[in-house]
């Protein structure tokens, strides 16, 4: 994460935002084999969010890029003061590499990166549901690849941040395989350091 010089007047407009925002109404349903969740679309979510950041001197800015493994997305929140807080880059793989399997990548990228700096939540919070049956095989596979594949400490961090969101979410034994991929990439990365 990224910032400016000085951040006294972004923190107290986001302290107040986050005082009086509320998260946003799941419309949306997906059921899977393994579990049900609730979420609000990135539309749905901009329409709630904006007057309440305008109200509080604040605006977001999103910009995407992309690598082989998927898109990413960058998204920094600006005071009116100037004062600003950036997220670092973060790649969300695809297994559809064209662009409609870019553009729903982008779009989830989009939607959870601007939850997260704006400290609310955009899905149904059903972990007893998915603790059960754990994460899908493809976010299961994208975090261990970006814990992998990670090319700088940045990367490796935001890859980690990644890690402890989808964490509740994991049955058992991803639990408890996450730890040693985790504690593995890390003893590289000390070791190689040295």
């Amino acid at each position: 994460m990224k910032c400016s010089e000085q951040t006294d007047k972004l923190g107290a407009a986001l302290a107040a935002f986050q005082g009086a925002i509320t998260n946003p109404k799941k419309t949306h349903t997906v059921k899977t084999n393994k579990y049900t969740y609730g979420y609000a679309t990135l539309d749905e979510m901009l329409d709630h969010v904006r007057p309440v950041m305008a109200t509080h001197g604040l605006a977001h800015i999103q910009s995407l890029g992309s690598d082989d493994d998927g898109p990413s997305v960058t998204t920094r929140v600006i005071h009116s003061s100037g004062q600003w807080v950036e997220s670092d880059a973060a790649v969300w793989p695809t297994s559809k590499k064209d662009p409609q399997g870019y553009g729903g990548a982008s779009s989830y990228a989009r939607r959870y990166s601007l939850a997260a700096m704006l400290g609310i939540f955009a899905e149904t919070d059903d972990d007893c549901a998915e603790v059960k049956s754990g994460v899908s095989d493809e976010v299961w596979g994208g975090l261990v690849a970006r814990l992998a594949n990670a090319a700088d400490e940045g990367q490796f961090t935001a890859a980690l941040g990644d890690c402890r969101v989808a964490f509740p979410k994991m049955d058992k034994t991803q639990q408890k395989e996450i730890k040693a991929v985790i504690d593995g990439e890390k003893e590289k990365r000390t070791n190689g350091a040295s």
